[in-house]
């Protein structure tokens, strides 16, 4: 069942009724890894558009990867935002500021770092 509202860390939307959005298939077929999927984190904006990333890893290199959603175009391209060679992050989040614009934070041993994400390097 869909709840009345979603909350997320900077705005509040209303649920999709589009029974697609409840199905596991439409995030598997997006996680689309090379090695390992792990720690996906999936935002819904404003105006409908689920923003997902995760880290994908093989062997000893960890990539964190993004695409977006929308109901007319479907699945963007993957985007890699972040590539660690020899590590991987602690600990990683990615949020949705005022402008639905995400953005990515993550701590490696010794480093805390902010932000991967839309028109960042």
């Amino acid at each position: 069942m869909v709840p009345a509202t979603v909350t997320a860390p900077f705005a509040t939307v209303a649920p999709t009724e589009d029974p697609a959005l409840d199905s596991p298939s439409l995030i598997e077929t997006a996680l689309e890894p090379v090695g390992q999927a792990a720690q996906p984190r999936l935002r819904l904006d404003r105006g409908g558009v689920l923003h997902l990333a995760w880290l994908d890893v093989q062997g000893n290199v960890a990539r964190l990867l993004y695409r977006q959603w929308t109901e007319t175009q479907g699945w963007t391209d993957i985007e890699v935002w972040q590539t660690w060679e020899g590590s991987r992050p602690l600990q990683w989040d990615m949020a949705l500021d005022g402008s639905d614009v995400p953005h990515a934070m993550w701590s490696t041993p010794g480093r805390s770092r902010c932000c991967a994400g839309a028109g960042r390097a």
